[in-house]
């Protein structure tokens, strides 16, 4: 049995395993591709992952693989917007340790190798990318060009991994758990929202009387009930609305149109809260 890091052979493989920890310490283990450096085993055979194309971590949400759990995790917080590593210093939070660190050392201790790590700038407005994809995909929100459609509805999207993320909700493809009360969600940010039902958190209050909400879309729809104003009006029914929304979807009442199509069976209805209800009650 050959230690592949320093070529000498053992009797058996035990004695191989014990023989590995010394290189560990010295940290030895060396990318016979790239010739980074490694302290653990484990670290290198993550990281030689990249190199053979083995990328076993698929995220749920869109088309992409990692080579770890731990690189997943950090990916997943794009999609549920979890930023859980705050700075000291201006309290600017971020995804993972690593870019929190870079962020420090490119805006707080001025180092001069992080001054210049996003040189695509937007025409449009001040933001700038550290890769031309990011501008490219950020120019959109100022196009409106949202080429990637649904199958089911008419609606359409900037990115493929929206879509993605928005077709569950016309196959009713729960795969988030909660481990509290075992409800099931499509969305890993919808799980988030809810288990603060369980930690009684209400941090959205009502200015008008007081009352608080767990969800900050719950508040919304609760300040429209102090408001008497109904501004949007149907020129068939003369019913009012108070929500641009609203009205959009009681138009649909009168037309007929029904664009929103189940994916498990053939039923098809005039809004989104309607085949979300659909879905959660007979599949």
């Amino acid at each position: 049995f050959k230690c592949e890091f320093c070529s000498r052979t053992f009797s058996n493989v035990q004695n191989l395993k014990s023989h590995i920890p010394q290189h560990e310490q010295e940290g030895k283990l060396e990318c016979n591709v790239c010739d980074k450096k490694f302290t653990r085993l484990g670290q290198l055979k993550v990281h030689v992952r990249l190199h053979v194309g083995d990328l076993p971590y698929k995220c749920r949400l869109c088309d992409k693989a990692f080579n770890s759990n731990n690189h997943l995790a950090i990916h997943i917080r794009s999609h549920t917007g979890e930023k859980p590593y705050k700075c000291d210093d201006c309290e600017e939070c971020f995804t993972s340790m690593s870019r929190l660190q870079t962020h420090k050392k490119r805006v707080h201790e001025k180092h001069k190798a992080y001054s210049c790590d996003k040189p695509f700038k937007c025409s449009e407005c001040p933001k700038s990318f550290a890769r031309i994809e990011g501008l490219d995909l950020h120019l959109r929100t100022h196009s409106g060009e949202k080429p990637y459609k649904c199958n089911y509805c008419d609606k359409s999207f900037t990115v493929q991994s929206a879509v993605n993320a928005h077709l569950k909700w016309h196959t009713g493809e729960k795969n988030y758990k909660c481990d509290v009360c075992d409800a099931t969600f499509i969305q890993s940010s919808q799980l988030w929202s809810h288990k603060r039902v369980h930690f009684g958190e209400k941090n959205n209050k009502c200015d008008v009387c007081g009352k608080s909400f767990v969800h900050v879309s719950s508040l919304k729809r609760h300040v429209i009930t102090h408001n008497e104003e109904r501004p949007f009006n149907c020129d068939i029914c003369k019913h009012g609305c108070k929500t641009r929304g609203d009205f959009n979807r009681h138009v649909k009442i009168h037309s007929g149109d029904k664009p929103y199509k189940c994916g498990i069976c053939d039923k098809s209805f005039s809004n989104t809260s309607h085949i979300k209800r659909h879905i959660t009650s007979v599949h």
